[in-house]
């Protein structure tokens, strides 16, 4: 059983958007620093480990009994166009993306991600606003060609967010990475 969550509960949680761009992005690699986004996040901010346990529903032991997953997790879910509601449960151990209660894909270890084009991304939130987008973004593959719509996309959500603006662009270059297909999907 789900534990939902409100979009408001997590909108203003800097240590929310600090873990979310932390767990979900898993190609999200700088190759000039050899680094990980999850990395980099690390060196710079703090995410408090007593909130990131609390949110996901860690307990000694979860990764041994359920290789990281628990039974009722924290569950956020967001109105997307025609219909349809993303569902994003957080785990210990992983992040899985629903589309109207289908899986679509997950970021943990074994992670299954670049499952909506840019085009079909663009259609289902066009009526967010630019935060609200950034939370289906882990699921997106890009073409060379939309890389620039990409790149203003996070820059709209990053602005709004607790990042430091001089970050914006290493940040843009790693997700960059976790998104780019060669769009032969």
């Amino acid at each position: 059983m789900r534990k939902m969550i409100e979009y408001d509960e997590i909108k203003e949680s800097q240590d929310f958007w600090r873990y979310f761009f932390c767990v979900n992005f898993p190609c999200a690699e700088d190759e000039d620093s050899n680094m990980s986004l999850l990395e980099i996040i690390e060196e710079k901010y703090v995410i408090s480990r007593e909130w990131q346990e609390s949110f996901t529903g860690f307990y000694e032991g979860v990764f041994d009994e359920y290789d990281g997953y628990v039974d009722d997790p924290t569950t956020l879910e967001i109105e997307l166009q025609e219909d349809r509601k993303l569902f994003i449960e957080f785990h210990p151990g992983d992040t899985l993306y629903f589309l109207n209660e289908q899986q679509i894909g997950c970021t943990g270890p074994e992670y299954f991600i670049r499952k909506i084009s840019w085009k079909d991304f663009k259609h289902y939130t066009k009526e967010l606003d630019c935060v609200r987008k950034m939370l289906l973004l882990p699921m997106v593959y890009v073409c060379d060609e939309e890389k620039d719509e990409l790149k203003k996309c996070l820059f709209s959500g990053l602005e709004r967010l607790y990042f430091e603006e001089n970050d914006f662009e290493l940040f843009y270059k790693t997700i960059l990475e976790n998104c780019r297909t060669e769009c032969d999907i």
